[in-house]
């Protein structure tokens, strides 16, 4: 890494990661909010602290990410301009899944449980096929051993699913993005053909 590469991340990194610490808080409120007045996780504090640490893992790595590429930390290029439109928008489809999560006729409606869904069964489905214990929230296979190896297994598995919900959300982002991208890029070209005229 050049050295000014280098100065910039170390400056860029602190600001990136309040940003993105109140971003993904925020965010993964919705699937919070599930979690705990659908599947009563709120009883269970190893879940509690796996969805946490998912929710570290990701206010780190966009830090990271956001702050170690330039054309992301620099607000006037345009895939950073991208990003904030995909942004936006996640930060609306979060607001509203939280009115939506606490009902349970507009609950299926929301984009957190489909994820939630996916990652859960695709993480079940993994441990399975590796041999590890299985049995995500309420399953017969968690209450079998002492209260740590219930615990461990419980936060194994919700870590991994937050983690694994959080890709597909963060794979949804990106292709809003991706769109807004388009738009901007559209109407940038209409721009510079009207000063050209």
């Amino acid at each position: 890494m050049e050295i000014s590469r280098w100065q910039d991340f170390r400056s860029n990194f602190p600001r990136k990661l309040n940003f993105w610490f109140w971003h993904c808080l925020f965010n993964a409120l919705p699937s919070y909010v599930i979690a705990v007045k659908w599947l009563k996780l709120w009883e269970k504090p190893h879940a509690q602290l796996a969805m946490l640490c998912a929710v570290v893992v990701f206010i780190f790595g966009y830090a990271f990410v956001t702050a170690f590429f330039r054309f992301l930390s620099d607000g006037k290029t345009i895939f950073a301009r991208a990003l904030k439109v995909g942004l936006v928008v996640r930060i609306v489809v979060s607001f509203l899944t939280v009115i939506m999560a606490t009902d349970e006729q507009t609950l299926l409606f929301t984009p957190d449980v489909w994820c939630g869904i996916l990652a859960s069964g695709l993480i079940d489905y993994v441990f399975d096929f590796l041999g590890f214990k299985v049995g995500l929230i309420g399953s017969s296979n968690i209450g079998g051993g002492s209260v740590l190896q219930d615990g461990f297994h419980l936060f194994r598995e919700v870590f991994f699913t937050t983690v694994l919900q959080g890709l597909i959300l963060s794979f949804g982002l990106f292709m809003i993005s991706f769109l807004a991208l388009l738009v901007i890029q559209i109407r940038d070209r209409k721009k510079r053909v009207a000063i050209m005229r």
